[in-house]
Parts: C-alpha cells; structure tokens; sequence
C-alpha cells in the first residue's frame, strides 16, 4: 500500500524481525526523553518479547524506513500500540494519514473504539485530540486515550 503525504509518496508494508533493529532503535531514539524525564527504565528485553512483527506495518519513503506502527487487538477493541515517526519526517502530516488508515481497517473490522496510551507530555497528544480522540483516564506518567468511530 502507498499513501500521498505532502507530495511524499510513503510505502507500506508489513515488517519482519530484519525490522527489528530499526524499530527498537527508533522507539529508543523517539521515547528515551519521556522515559528519563518520568524516572521509568528502558527494557530492552521486554521490547524484543513484545515485538511481534505480524501486528507491526513499516513505512518507508525513498526506500528507506522512516516509522512504523503497531496495530493489535485486545478484548474489546483496536489497541494502538506504537507509532514512531523519524525526525526528520514529523509534522508533515505521515501521523494524521496513518491514524486515518487505521480508522478504515477499524471500520471494515466492524469495531467501533481505538485505544492507545501517550505520555501526557509527548506533543502527540495534540495531534489525537485533533483527531477526535478523548482521555478516558490518566495512568501515572500516561493518558490512555480513546476514539469512537463511527460507522456508516
């Protein structure tokens, strides 16, 4: 799959643990301030057992990656689980058409409610109000937000 962001063209496709470096380095490189600032300790080993490349899309532009997502489902609805943007492509709108994307595959999953948890520092947390999401409640150092969708 392919998506137009900003006159990018961003491939898709599904990751393999090849992947697996890029991802852990990249979480490690996007979360590490959020994980010093809130005293909570990296674990490197909990990262790798939670990697699990069948829930995990990769993104890439000029053939190189440049973020992933994690996408899986708990109980009762859609958990987004990760979603990491390089640097050097963040604020060029790679998370608002990637949160839209997910919306279509919640919808013709015939679900109706995304999860995820952000720090409540993290600058994200502007891009998911934006998007409709709202806090259901706070945990420690997290919000857990959640979105509704409607279907149609």
């Amino acid at each position: 799959m392919k998506i137009k962001v900003d006159n990018r063209s961003i491939k898709i496709r599904s990751s393999s643990w090849d992947d697996y470096d890029y991802c852990y380095c990249l979480t490690k490189k996007n979360m590490q301030s959020f994980y010093i600032k809130h005293n909570l300790e990296w674990k490197a080993k909990a990262y790798r057992r939670n990697f699990t490349p069948k829930y995990i899309k990769i993104l890439e532009y000029n053939k190189r990656r440049v973020g992933f997502y994690k996408l899986t489902f708990k109980e009762d609805c859609w958990y987004l689980a990760d979603l990491q943007i390089s640097w050097l492509l963040r604020g060029k709108g790679i998370g608002t058409k990637i949160l839209w994307i997910i919306e279509t595959i919640v919808k013709k999953e015939w679900h109706n409610k995304i999860e995820l948890k952000v720090f409540f520092d993290n600058l994200a947390v502007n891009l998911y109000k934006r998007l409709g999401y709202s806090i259901l409640e706070k945990e420690s150092e997290r919000f857990l937000m959640v979105k509704y969708i409607l279907k149609k």
